[in-house]
């Protein structure tokens, strides 16, 4: 028999997937999965996918519900408007994420539970200057059976 990936892989597949639609409508020049939102990046604009701490907030008879933090951080290097550029960004990956029938929608069966936006931290980097960007902020819940990380309900 072949397993799927687990849930929360599938999960983090499917972001990715989005942000590489991004990338190849060329909103973004490179798009990956960090494992800090600290990592360098030399192509911008660029998206780094970071995924946090998964956390068990609930548990019932078929299983757990669990819940974990992912961060887009959007690097951009532009001299006229550092801002407006990031903020653009931030909205087509917001439009991209929230609106995904495969995460949360009309597909029989949603990969997520809920995909809640947490606010967004604009930044700069004074030494190197124009570049800067903002990080996005998710917290995304999903449900898996007992025993079958790959199966959800």
């Amino acid at each position: 028999m072949t397993r799927q990936l687990p849930v929360k892989e599938r999960i983090v597949a499917r972001l990715l997937e989005l942000l590489e639609g991004l990338r190849a409508q060329g909103v973004v020049r490179k798009v990956s999965r960090e494992l800090t939102v600290l990592a360098a990046e030399s192509v911008r604009p660029a998206i780094h996918l970071v995924v946090g701490d998964e956390n068990v907030v609930g548990r019932d008879n078929q299983g757990y519900t669990c819940e974990f933090a992912v961060a887009f951080n959007i690097l951009i290097a532009d001299a006229r408007s550092n801002y407006r550029v990031a903020e653009q960004i931030a909205a087509e990956v917001q439009r991209a994420v929230e609106s995904d029938p495969q995460l949360l929608g009309a597909d029989p069966q949603p990969l997520c539970v809920s995909v809640e936006y947490r606010g967004q931290t604009p930044f700069s980097d004074e030494l190197t200057r124009p570049e800067g960007g903002t990080i996005l902020q998710y917290q995304i819940r999903y449900r898996r059976s007992y025993g079958a990380p790959d199966v959800s309900y």
